[in-house]
């Protein structure tokens, strides 16, 4: 008799969701965990910054802020950070071209907890999420704007803020 056994690989299955091979259910995995941008005392690492990179790199990918027009860079409702003496913003939230800030970023933006920061704002929208069935927020943007919206909120209303 040769024994084998059988992997299955479902990356986008739902939470719900059921495989069975041989009449025994098979796990559903995981979903990946958050970003952890900051150690204990608060700085990024280099393998943090370059997950982050990772992150962001479909939806336009990292600019500093000096590559960016004044006027857009200067504005107070972005989504950035500071890692190794640059100020990083993230190019999902401007319009083409980085000439302005997207309406329904603002929204968002809007919706998020007051208590998050730059890296906690770079890291809600890089990081899967509960409310989006552990989807990332940035990788809903251009389709459906309005349940990234909608998360922001009930993160907001369960941080108390």
């Amino acid at each position: 008799m040769i024994a084998s056994s059988l992997a299955v690989n479902v990356p986008n299955a739902m939470p719900n969701a059921l495989l069975a091979f041989g009449g025994a259910p098979l796990p559903v995995p995981r979903p990946r965990p958050a970003l952890q941008l900051e150690d204990a005392s608060g700085t990024c690492e280099d393998s943090q910054f370059i997950a982050l990179l990772s992150a962001y790199r479909h939806s336009g990918g990292l600019a500093r802020e000096t590559q960016l027009r004044p006027a857009v860079a200067g504005s107070a409702e972005l989504v950035r950070f500071d890692w190794s003496g640059w100020t990083w913003l993230p190019m999902f939230q401007f319009s083409a071209g980085g000439i302005s800030l997207r309406p329904e970023v603002q929204r968002i933006l809007a919706e998020l907890p007051r208590a998050l920061d730059g890296w906690g704002r770079t890291q809600w929208f890089a990081s899967p999420n509960a409310w989006l069935r552990h989807r990332r927020p940035v990788d809903l943007l251009d389709g459906r704007a309005d349940l990234v919206a909608e998360a922001a909120r009930v993160d907001r209303f369960i941080a108390g803020s």
